[in-house]
């Protein structure tokens, strides 16, 4: 059996004229029933994954982000990891 990734992933952005650090958990970790009960709609999908993986601060902070920086973030955290969720 593989060993988790116990790394968390860190995305630095501005935000407002500040530099920011987001602490993701390691998206390998994410739970397959997260992923499984949202699997016909995957925007929902991707909310439980950011919710599940930031911390209420970092989530208060994420929610500043303007949405079209939403989808590099994701792309960033996953590609951290070495895994695909499929398409």
């Amino acid at each position: 059996m593989a060993a988790k990734n116990a790394t968390p992933y860190i995305h630095t952005l501005e935000i407002d004229g500040e530099t920011v650090e987001l602490t993701f958990k390691p998206f390998d970790q994410i739970p397959t029933g997260l992923v499984r009960k949202n699997r016909k709609n995957p925007e929902e999908a991707a909310w439980g994954m950011i919710e599940w993986g930031l911390s209420e601060d970092d989530l208060a902070e994420f929610d500043k982000l303007p949405i079209t920086a939403v989808e590099d973030v994701l792309d960033a955290w996953q590609e951290s990891s070495k895994v695909s969720l499929g398409e």
